[in-house]
């Protein structure tokens, strides 16, 4: 728990030691652009250089013994690498180019690339050196921090002599001396400004990213943003600026609630330290891409970089191991709370990395409050491990070692929870009601959520159904109220690895005790719920700059009232009961001024948040609803009439037989499901990633028998299908897919005989500019090309003509989209595979968010040919619906009997 209720600060101000330039930039993705270099001729080059502990205009590049140069150009050029004063120790391929490690042998030395293409030469020069030896007596800096008055302070910088060194004493004034924060930003405005003069490209950068940290740490966040604007230039511009802004820009994202802008930025970074960093930059650069994973709840993406991390910290940062592996730890206990049913094994035990951490800071002598919260971690893995006893145990030596007050509440939250474990039931409801005091009294719904769901387990556990029905459903309406809140508070990322419980308790206790229509309201909409909260975070990612402002001034005018309360809370224990009241009063009207926050917060979003809505089916639509429960899963058949229900364990849809799936899943319900005129599957978690409808019910596959969609329990919004039937038809962009483009030729001569107007972009023709004009007026779209998702961060994509995409993020900004889309491209509805997290919002369920209603997509990828095939024959039928869709894979099934037909899905609102 070594990051909760904590805000990080590592990777705000990186490493200086990158550079890049590209001469005749050749076609990347938007993160890998940098600086182009005009030449008159010549074949793309791009090159980075790193290693260097000064970089100063030329560019020249100040090092002790080694630079690392990255060179990437078209496949036809021939590269030649001249040396002076350099040898080369190594070389490797990564990211589409080669890295050279070279080896000073002289004071000076010179890198000289030339891409040649025939007679075309595109050319690059790095001076290297020696770091220069400072004339200047430190002393002369110690004069200047040990000046109490500003008269004395000026007098002292301005017996420097040397520019540089005054600079760097102004730097150590903003960073190590107690000032206020105008002052210490003009200290370091004046710093970078010496160094600018005397050509300090590095030393520059990092003072104006240190002047962003200090207003960022002030929560004003939009001030940090343009601080660091400069750093991100145009075409022609330094591109080591870019590099750094990156960094800081990282930082800046997370603190202000914008994860996914956060891992865009630090991803960039990350990139380019695999290139040409050294062990130090690419161990830091990793732990922040750990831990914007963790922030995103990708926690076992978190774990392989943090492991990554682990291996390259160097023998300097010793004392930093201990923290590291403590994070690691809490990364490993969240994801088991994520995984109830345990899912995914990781092969990696939380207890070992606690003791080696506890071992590490013992071994520093450098525990820095980190005790108490190592014993709460120890106390979790034991609860998680069967060991309540255990658990009571690490407690008590947390609280001997003093528990911080951020730390109370969690600590409360596992006593109960130990409590629980050993059905010390009034025992239990009492650590959580005075939980829920506490949290009522700070006014925060996280905790509120912690209390209400233990104390609801352990009024189960009296046998006070009621009673425990009605706090799991308090507990369920905060999600719902508070969704803007709890994703923005300082532990979002640890709460969004619980929040679900509440939604299985309550379901299982529903279904156990008859209630079977409310079970399925709350399973419905307790897994439409992540999809929501994911279209949140795309949306402020994507804000207008006007917006963007106004979000992180709310964000930060947040933080500060939210910090406030804690403070003030944190005094209640010395307060007599009289100013006790005054005190809760006053936090009441605090509270006001946050919901007026967050209702801002709220309307500044291209698109309303709408809450989860569980409509009645249409008549003659069964509803299928498989959903976690306290230890198993439970299965729903439900219509407009009749809700039926089967309990079936755990281990039944982890294991994933086919056989069993069927017969546990569709078997009980088999005459309803042939009775229907549609199946409606509604999956919650790990089930998504099982095609039901392709699983074999008596004998024939399930889509043989009924038509199947997959139900996302989306809210109504306007119609998007009003007016003239008109279809955007895209194939083909990066004119690599022969199949694709005759399926769009063919379409659109199909299309204009049934009255629907065509707008067809194919080729060259289907720039990201043409999509995103021609989709607010189509009624529907067919994308017959490259759909692309990033392993890591389930981020998705169309690719388009010249390198360009259509993004998660472009479709949610748009006025409108499309009522149907067919995207018949490689996983443009990405399922899970083996894996454990809430939601995976790829571009299919993006333009459902938006407001289409139905849409076709694939969760792998499928044959070109079978594309074709698949799409030929849905668009035979006038409209694309559940049965059109059924037929049409029911005839590839038949012609192509070994096709992935199953990778198709249609899913609607």
């Amino acid at each position: 728990m070594s990051e909760r209720g904590r805000r990080g600060s590592a990777g705000l101000v990186g490493p200086l030691l990158v550079m890049t330039v590209v001469v005749a930039c050749p076609r990347s993705e938007p993160h890998d652009r940098s600086t182009v270099v005009p030449a008159a001729i010549g074949p793309p080059l791009r090159v980075e250089f790193g290693g260097c502990q000064e970089v100063f205009d030329g560019p020249i590049c100040e090092t002790e013994d080694r630079v690392s140069v990255w060179v990437q150009t078209s496949s036809t050029a021939v590269v030649d690498l001249g040396l002076v004063g350099l040898e080369t120790t190594s070389a490797r391929w990564i990211h589409g180019g080669r890295t050279h490690i070279l080896t000073l042998t002289a004071s000076t030395g010179q890198v000289r690339i030339e891409a040649a293409d025939g007679a075309a030469v595109s050319r690059f020069r790095l001076a290297v050196r020696r770091p220069q030896v400072d004339t200047e007596p430190t002393p002369s800096i110690d004069a200047v921090v040990a000046a109490t008055n500003e008269s004395d302070r000026r007098a002292a910088l301005l017996a420097i002599s040397e520019k540089k060194m005054r600079a760097w004493a102004l730097d150590y004034l903003a960073r190590r001396t107690k000032a206020p924060l105008e002052r210490k930003l003009d200290w370091l405005t004046r710093a970078e400004a010496i160094h600018r003069e005397g050509g300090f490209v590095s030393r520059a950068h990092e003072a104006r990213a240190l002047r962003a940290q200090l207003l960022m740490r002030e929560e004003r966040f939009t001030d940090a943003r343009e601080t660091l604007a400069p750093l991100r230039p145009a075409a022609g511009g330094n591109p080591w600026e870019r590099y750094q802004a990156w960094w800081s820009l990282g930082a800046v994202a997370r603190e202000s609630g914008d994860a996914n802008a956060s891992y865009g930025h630090y991803e960039r970074v990350h990139r380019m330290a695999e290139r040409i960093g050294g062990p130090d930059l690419r161990a830091w650069s990793t732990l922040s891409l750990a831990q914007a994973h963790q922030l995103l709840g990708r926690w076992q993406a978190a774990l392989r970089l943090s492991n990554e991390a682990l291996a390259l910290l160097p023998q300097t940062a010793r004392c930093a191991r201990p923290a590291h592996l403590h994070n690691m730890a809490w990364i490993e206990l969240l994801r088991r709370e994520a995984d109830p049913f345990r899912i995914v094994a990781s092969g990696i035990e939380p207890r070992r990395l606690l003791d080696r951490s506890f071992h590490d800071f013992d071994d520093c002598q450098y525990w820095g409050g980190e005790e108490a919260s190592l014993m709460l971690d120890y106390a979790l893995a034991d609860l998680q491990a069967g060991r309540p006893g255990g658990a009571s145990d690490f407690i008590d030596r947390a609280e001997r070692a003093g528990i911080d007050p951020r730390h109370r509440a969690w600590a409360q939250h596992l006593e109960g929870r130990a409590a629980l474990a050993q059905r010390k039931y009034e025992a239990a409801r009492g650590v959580f009601t005075r939980l829920l005091t506490t949290a009522r009294a700070v006014l925060d719904p996280t905790k509120q959520w912690w209390a209400l769901v233990g104390r609801g387990q352990a009024y189960e556990g009296l046998g006070e159904d009621e009673r425990a029905r009605e706090d799991y459903e308090r507990a369920e309406a905060l999600l719902d109220d508070r969704v803007v809140e709890l994703s923005l508070g300082a532990g979002r990322a640890d709460f969004a690895a619980v929040r679900g419980r509440s939604a299985r308790l309550l379901t299982d206790l529903l279904a156990r005790t008859g209630r079977l229509e409310a079970a399925v309201m709350v399973g419905r909409r307790s897994r439409a719920r992540p999809l929501r909260t994911a279209g949140l975070l795309e949306q402020i990612s994507g804000l207008p700059e006007s917006r963007r402002r106004a979000w992180e001034d709310s964000v930060g005018a947040y933080i500060r009232l939210r910090r406030a309360l804690d403070q003030d809370t944190a005094r209640d224990a010395g307060r007599a009961r009289s100013a006790l009241a005054a005190a809760r009063a006053a936090r009441r009207v605090r509270q006001t001024q946050i919901d007026r926050l967050l209702q801002r917060v709220i309307g500044l979003m291209q698109r309303p948040l709408e809450p989860a809505v569980s409509a009645p089916l249409p008549a003659g639509v069964l509803g299928l609803l498989v959903h976690p429960g306290r230890s198993g899963w439970w299965v729903f058949a439900f219509d407009r009439d009749r809700t039926e229900a089967r309990a079936i364990p755990a281990r039944t849809l982890i294991d994933g037989n086919p056989e069993a799936v069927s017969a546990a899943v569709l078997g009980p319900f088999a005459a309803r499901i042939d009775a229907a005129r549609e199946l409606r599957l509604f999956l919650h978690d790990w089930p998504r990633g099982l095609d039901l409808h392709a699983l074999s019910l008596d004998g024939a596959p399930l889509l043989s028998r009924v038509p199947v969609t997959y139900g996302l329990d989306l809210p109504p919004v306007p119609a998007s299908d009003e007016g003239p039937r008109s279809v955007l038809l895209v194939s083909d962009p990066r004119a690599d897919l022969p199949a694709a483009r005759r399926e769009g030729r063919r379409l659109a001569a199909r299309m204009p005989p049934r009255g629907a107007k065509v707008v067809y972009l194919e080729g060259d023709a289907a720039t990201a500019q043409a999509v995103r004009a021609a989709l607010p007026e189509a009624t529907a779209l067919h994308f017959a090309g490259h759909a692309r998702v990033n392993a890591d961060r389930f981020d998705s994509s169309l690719l388009l003509a010249n390198g360009e995409r259509l993004t998660v993020g472009d479709v949610l900004v748009l006025n409108r989209v499309p009522a149907t889309a067919v995207l018949s491209g490689c996983e443009t509805a990405r399922a899970p595979a083996k894996t454990v997290r809430e939601v995976d919002l790829g571009i299919a369920q993006a333009f459902l968010l938006r407001g289409a209603r139905r849409v076709l997509a694939t969760t792998r990828p499928v044959a070109d040919g079978i594309a074709e095939a698949v799409s030929v024959a849905l668009h035979e039928s006038a409209e694309v619906d559940a049965p059109a869709a059924a037929r049409a894979l029911r005839r590839v099934a038949a012609r192509y009997p070994g096709a992935d037909w199953a990778a198709y899905r249609l899913y609607v609102r």
